[in-house]
C-alpha cells in the first residue's frame, strides 16, 4: 500500500504508478495487524538513518500523549534529523484537532488527508503543528498479493508527501549543510524548514496547511 504510492514502477500493467521512481528500504517495525512497539519503530528509524535514508516515511502513530518526556521514537527522530533525513508522518485518523505522535514532534513533517474535492477528509486529524495535506481517500495502490486495492487514511496521504519530497531531492541533491526546503503555510505565515536546498511554488492552501500539488517545480 504505502510503498506502492511512493514508488510503484511505471508501465507495471497493474493500473498505478508511484509518485517517484525511488529506491526504498523496506523495514518492518509493526506486525501484520498494524500494531507494534515504539522501541521497534525507533530501531527501524535509526537503522534507516544509519544506512543513508534521505526521507523516512512513518505511516503510523498513536494518540497517546507523552507530556514532553523524551521517548524512544522522539530520540530516534532527532537522531535521523541530525543525520540529514527528512521525516514524514501521518497526522492520525481520529478526526480530532490534535496530531498523533510522532507527527506532533518538532522535526517531523505531519500529513493530513484530503478527499477528492480537496477538502479535509472526515477522519483526518488537524490542528496546531500540521505541516501539509495530501490525497488520502480511496487511494488505489498495490496490495500484498501483487494486485491493487483502494485504501484510505492519513497513512496513505503520507507517502504522497514522501514521494514529492523524493522528486524534489532528485532535482537538486543536498549540496551543503543548512540548505533548506521551505513549505509556505497559510496559518500565521509560518515556514516549515527542511534539509534540502530547493524552492517550491505555492500550493493550494487548506486549514493552515499546504496541499500536495502535482504541478510542483523545483530548483535553486
Amino acid at each position: 500500500g504505502v510503498a506502492g504510492v511512493i514508488a510503484a514502477v511505471t508501465n507495471n500493467n497493474t493500473n498505478i504508478a508511484g509518485i517517484a521512481q525511488a529506491s526504498l528500504m523496506a523495514l518492518r517495525a509493526l506486525g501484520p495487524n498494524g500494531e507494534g512497539s515504539s522501541y521497534n519503530t525507533s530501531l527501524a528509524i535509526r537503522w534507516a538513518a544509519d544506512h543513508g535514508a534521505r526521507i523516512i516515511n512513518l505511516s503510523l502513530g498513536t494518540n497517546n500523549t507523552f507530556a514532553g518526556v523524551p521517548t524512544d521514537i522522539s530520540l530516534a527522530v532527532n537522531y535521523a534529523w541530525s543525520k540529514g533525513a527528512l521525516i514524514v508522518a501521518a497526522a492520525g485518523n481520529s478526526g480530532t484537532a490534535s496530531l498523533d505522535y510522532p507527527a506532533a514532534l518538532p522535526n517531523v513533517v505531519s500529513v493530513a488527508a484530503v478527499d477528492q474535492s480537496g477538502t479535509k477528509a472526515s477522519f483526518s486529524n488537524y490542528g496546531p503543528g500540521l505541516s501539509i495535506s495530501a490525497p488520502g481517500v480511496q487511494i488505489l495502490t498495490l496490495s500484498a498479493n501483487n494486485d491493487v486495492h483502494y485504501l484510505s487514511g492519513t497513512s496513505l496521504a503520507t507517502p504522497f508527501v514522501t514521494g514529492v519530497a523524493a522528486l524534489l531531492l532528485s532535482r537538486t541533491p543536498l549540496t551543503a549543510a543548512g540548505r533548506v526546503v521551505t513549505l509556505p503555510l497559510a496559518a500565521y505565515g509560518e515556514v516549515v524548514r527542511h534539509r534540502f536546498g530547493l524552492s517550491t511554488r505555492s500550493w493550494p492552501l487548506w486549514a493552515g496547511a499546504v496541499a500536495v500539488d502535482t504541478g510542483i517545480t523545483a530548483g535553486l
